[in-house]
């Protein structure tokens, strides 16, 4: 078929309808099991929610964990609250690797 025909744009109406009718059916189920599954989901991220907060209100500053971290990522730390050895590498590496590969630099 050449396009631009009326033969042409007759298929593409009739490929048209038989997609929309296809994703009308997907959204009509997909609402179903929604409607099915969403208060269960609702309790699950309200129970979420609630736990976080009462963690964070129930829990003594002094009982807080200590996090040993070198920019985002986190390092180990040994039962004391010091940083290892490694941790201080960690973070020897992770300046220089990031001001080696800054997205400003036109040579890299």
């Amino acid at each position: 078929m050449v396009p631009g025909t009326p033969a042409f744009l007759a298929n593409l109406r009739v490929y048209g309808t038989i997609i929309l009718a296809s994703l009308a059916l997907v959204v009509m189920v997909g609402v179903k099991y929604v409607n099915r599954f969403g208060a269960v989901c609702l309790v699950a991220v309200l129970t979420a929610i609630a736990s976080v907060f009462i963690g964070v209100f129930a829990t003594p500053f002094d009982a807080q964990p200590f996090v040993c971290q070198a920019g985002r990522g986190l390092m180990q730390s040994d039962d004391a609250g010091n940083c290892t050895a490694e941790c201080v590498i960690f973070l020897f590496l992770y300046i220089v690797l990031q001001f080696a590969y800054r997205d400003d630099d036109p040579i890299h």
